[in-house]
């Protein structure tokens, strides 16, 4: 029996992929902002479903990471800082050598 040939690419790994699968985020949040070209598809009640399309791999690195997430591994400690950033919309206080760094990171990104 011949393999499957690839019918699309993972847009987060660019790996040939004959598998697809999806990973599905309900949030109230404008996802976009963070995840430029995610599909949304409206529920008839509440908040905006998000949906990726992915690898299996790629839907695994992202189901590890929101364990992590759940179970607090990947928990933003608050600042002891005086400059108020939005960040993912929601306002982190910073010091000044945080802001640096974020401001640096963001203009690197």
């Amino acid at each position: 029996m011949a393999l499957a040939k690839p019918s699309r690419f993972c847009p987060i790994c660019n790996r040939p992929e004959t598998d697809m699968r999806h990973v599905g985020v309900e949030c109230g949040y404008a996802v976009p902002e963070f995840v430029p070209g995610i599909k949304k598809n409206m529920l008839p009640e509440g908040p905006a479903l998000y949906v990726q399309t992915c690898c299996k791999s790629c839907r695994a690195d992202f189901l590890e990471m929101f364990g992590q997430w759940a179970r607090g591994d990947l928990v933003t400690p608050e600042g002891d800082g005086t400059i108020p950033v939005r960040v993912g919309g929601a306002v982190r206080m910073m010091t000044d050598a945080q802001y640096a760094d974020y401001r640096r990171r963001e203009l690197n990104a």
